[in-house]
């Protein structure tokens, strides 16, 4: 009975030796691949409004401006969390602005109140890397930056000289920071603050005068929407 109980003593002490060493092995892991919950992918959903901006255009060497009112975006990416802290997605937007030309000058047989309430469209494909981190359990402040392309599109009053019925392809850039509220453990509900830069615009009006846009910064605000998976 005695040479039986120690035995069994041994054997506890082994088996204990061992789970001493197997958790001090895994406290030398980093805790940014100790939890797979960590890596994920997840899909976001956002829509907010565009604050209203000003565009310089130089029109056949005629310097005029674009006034922008107050515009839409909505969109949606699909991200892949790489750590707790960084994430990298890819997203579509869709934006959209009536516009009115300040002709206070304007060129030849062009009226001065000829331009009111011109459409605006951009849709941008974009590649951005996120930078955030959960705190208090519940709130995850970030930051952001992408690039990427733009599809610029303007339409306006048809008139022979001011006709800017035409688009351009350019190069896109944007940051952004935001803050989720945490619903549960892969959903959460936000807000975001955006600028989004546009490379120069070169549009053609139907009587073949060019345009040469220097755009504004494109400043929003959004809801967003995220679901991870």
């Amino acid at each position: 009975m005695t040479v039986s109980l120690y035995w069994w003593a041994r054997v506890a002490a082994a088996a204990a030796l061992l789970a001493a060493s197997s958790l001090a092995r895994s406290a030398d892991i980093p805790a940014e691949h100790a939890s797979p919950d960590e890596s994920y992918w997840y899909a976001s959903l956002h829509g907010g409004i565009i604050f209203s901006e000003d565009w310089d255009d130089d029109w056949d060497n005629e310097d005029i401006a674009l006034e922008f009112d107050d515009g839409w975006r909505i969109g949606g990416s699909i991200g892949y969390s790489l750590s707790s802290i960084f994430a990298i997605e890819g997203e579509v937007s869709y934006m959209q602005q009536e516009s009115n030309p300040d002709l206070a000058a304007p060129p030849a047989l062009v009226a001065v109140d000829c331009c009111d309430d011109g459409d605006f469209w951009i849709v941008t494909g974009m590649v951005n890397l996120v930078a955030g981190k959960v705190i208090a359990d519940r709130v995850r402040p970030y930051v952001g930056a992408g690039v990427g392309l733009a599809h610029v599109s303007f339409k306006d009053v048809d008139l022979p000289a001011f006709d800017l019925d035409d688009s351009d392809l350019v190069f896109a850039a944007q940051g952004f920071a935001g803050l989720d509220f945490m619903v549960g453990q892969l959903f959460a509900i936000g807000a975001r603050y955006r600028v989004l830069h546009l490379d120069d615009l070169e549009f053609k009006s139907g009587g073949q005068s060019s345009h040469d846009i220097d755009p504004d910064l494109i400043q929003s605000v959004e809801a967003v929407f995220t679901l991870g998976f």
